[in-house]
């Protein structure tokens, strides 16, 4: 998990399902104690520590990591020392949201990056997924319904923010 968010930042969210299936196993009792489990504070300790071996720039200089990416008021995206990194023109049709986040998502974004078959099939293997109500498809939703509630809310939706998330979908559709 630390390797893949140090790849991916939005690859964080592999941590809901990671908590979900430890607090759903079979092992101890569920309580808040769960979350002071030894296990859950070693791989959190772990995860922590492999991305910092992969972007020791984020420990090295933190001020400009916490500043983050964005964009400058021409529309230009900046990297974290404020360079000029792209200009409004990205080449990809559905940069620009022109509705709510969580509908462009299923009407633009996931058609460009997977198809509408696969579109259509993922949203039917969603619905049937919660209709089944195994606990492995439980862990499957939770990142996909974690990844797609975050990153709905932001301003720029892009396919390549749900690269992590498309084998799973790829699992609802079969």
């Amino acid at each position: 998990c630390g390797l893949a968010i140090g790849t991916k930042y939005n690859a964080g969210l592999l941590i809901v399902p990671i908590l979900i299936a430890h607090f759903f196993s079979p092992e101890g009792h569920r309580s808040l104690a769960k979350l002071f489990d030894r296990k859950l504070i070693l791989l959190f300790l772990c995860i922590v520590s492999a991305f910092f071996l992969t972007n020791p720039f984020t420990f090295l200089h933190y001020k400009a990591f916490l500043g983050g990416t964005g964009s400058v008021p021409d529309g230009s995206l900046v990297d974290l020392f404020n360079e000029v990194v792209a200009n409004k023109k990205f080449g990809f049709p559905s940069y620009k949201i022109d509705k709510i986040g969580w509908l462009y998502i299923l009407t633009d974004t996931f058609p460009f990056g997977i198809g509408m078959p696969f579109t259509i099939l993922a949203v039917i293997g969603f619905f049937y997924s919660l209709y089944r109500h195994k606990k492995e498809d439980w862990l499957l939703l939770s990142l996909i319904f974690a990844s797609y509630l975050v990153i709905g809310s932001w301003g720029v939706i892009k396919p390549r923010y749900f690269i992590n998330i498309f084998p799973l979908i790829f699992l609802l559709s079969a």
